[in-house]
Parts: C-alpha cells; sequence; structure tokens
C-alpha cells in the first residue's frame, strides 16, 4: 500500500469511519479486518515503508503460516483434494497419483506456494493418459535429473514406479480395463525415454522401438505424446559466394 493508502486505512481502524470518494457524509462501520503479507513488515518499518502506527493497529493476534516447502504433510491432501477437482472439471478418469510422482511432488520446494501446486496437478491431469498420475505427466522442472528406464518401469527401487502397487490400487478401485491402464503408462514412459535419447528423431526411435515409424506416430498421437523438433534454418547463399 502507498503512505496515503496506510494512512486511510488506519483511520478506519482508529475511527471506524469513513467517506466515499466525492463524498461528505460520513459512514460508520464495524468490521473485523483479516490482513496477510508475504514480506517482514517489521523490515519494512525500518525502511520507512511501513507505517509502525498501522502495524501495531493490524498486529492484534497473528497467524504464522509457513511456506508449502516446509509443511509436506499437507502435500498429500492437497494433491488429493486437486485431483478430485480438475478430473471433475475436465472430463478426465484420474483417480490418484503414483508413489513416484508423489515423492517429487513432496520433494519440490513449491516458490509459488499452493497456487503453483494447483497449476502442476491440472497440468499433470490434463497430460494423463490412465487413471493414475505418473512422473511423466509431471511438469519437467519438477522431475530434475532423468531416473534410468528401469526405476520408471517399476523395478521395485526406492522411488520408482511399481507396477504391482498399480495393480493392486487399481483393482481396489474397482477397475475393470487394468490391462490397458498399466499397458497405456508403461508405453508412455518407454516411448518418451526412448524419444529423449534419440533427440525426437521419430525413424531412429522407430528402430529402437523395433516397430515401424507409422506405428509410432499413431501410438505417440493415441497417448498424447506431443513430438517438438528444433528446426535450423540455412542463411541463404550469396550469388557472390
Amino acid at each position: 500500500m502507498t503512505p496515503l493508502m496506510q494512512t486511510k486505512l488506519l483511520r478506519v481502524l482508529q475511527d471506524q469511519a469513513f467517506e466515499r470518494v466525492g463524498g461528505s457524509e460520513t459512514i460508520r462501520t464495524d468490521a473485523r479486518i483479516i490482513a496477510a503479507t508475504n514480506r517482514n513488515l517489521e523490515d519494512a518499518i525500518k525502511e520507512g515503508e511501513f507505517r509502525r502506527d498501522l502495524y501495531y493497529r493490524l498486529n492484534v493476534f497473528t497467524i504464522e503460516l509457513p511456506a508449502l516447502r516446509d509443511r509436506g504433510e499437507d502435500i498429500d491432501l492437497l494433491v488429493q483434494h486437486f485431483i478430485a477437482k480438475y478430473a471433475r472439471e475436465l472430463n478426465k478418469e484420474v483417480l490418484d497419483v503414483a508413489p513416484a510422482a508423489l515423492e517429487l511432488l513432496r520433494n519440490y520446494p513449491w516458490p509459488g506456494n499452493v497456487r503453483e501446486l494447483q497449476s502442476v496437478i491440472k497440468h499433470a491431469i490434463l497430460q494423463a493418459t490412465g487413471p493414475i498420475i505418473v512422473p511423466a505427466f509431471l511438469p519437467a522442472m519438477l522431475q530434475g535429473p532423468l531416473r534410468s528406464g528401469t526405476q520408471l518401469l517399476g523395478q521395485n527401487t526406492t522411488g520408482g514406479l511399481d507396477f504391482k502397487e498399480l495393480t493392486r490400487a487399481q483393482l481396489s478401485k474397482g477397475s475393470h480395463d487394468i490391462h490397458r491402464e498399466l499397458v497405456n503408462i508403461a508405453e508412455r514412459e518407454i516411448f518418451t525415454e526412448v524419444l529423449k535419447h534419440t533427440d525426437n528423431n521419430l525413424t531412429e526411435a522407430a528402430n529402437r522401438l523395433g516397430i515401424t515409424r507409422t506405428t509410432l506416430r499413431a501410438k505417440l498421437k493415441l497417448l498424447g505424446i506431443q513430438v517438438e523438433r528444433s528446426v535450423t534454418i540455412a542463411q541463404p547463399i550469396s550469388p557472390d559466394n
């Protein structure tokens, strides 16, 4: 707030009265004020950016809310809440998050706090090709260094994608299409890693996968995997060269 706005707010708090812009009638009010900030107001007072008297008027009772990175136990609950919310809004049958993906969410520092988590889960649901959010569906910024293919494909290693666990989860949810759902998850992981290794060269990727280029393109479309290729435009050759 500007110094002028701080003065006006202080008057409302002290006198419980104000005038409308352009008006002359004093209006009485009885309101409870809740103020929130992500700045250190005591430092702002020292720097002359915040009124000391307004600070003491507001600072009757303070609730310190730690950043999301400092309350990791809340992440699980918020993830489930946002999955239910956006799966319904986006009409996607996404029900849960894989342990490996949840581990990435827990370890991320969340500079944007809950709003950033909300955006990430919405992104993951849009990317999802099955009922479970796996690491490949999360934004690249959360994934950090790439894990090895054996970990991603569900070896029983710490933090890996465990298909036995995913199968049990789908059984408990009453799914009747478990084979297709888990095959889609596996294929997405396989194709994503091969494409990264071949720098998104479809011909080379198809050769490494042992399938035709046409089959690969059809699979990528089915799984919702977008392939971005960098294009270099050569400089025109001058007639003088």
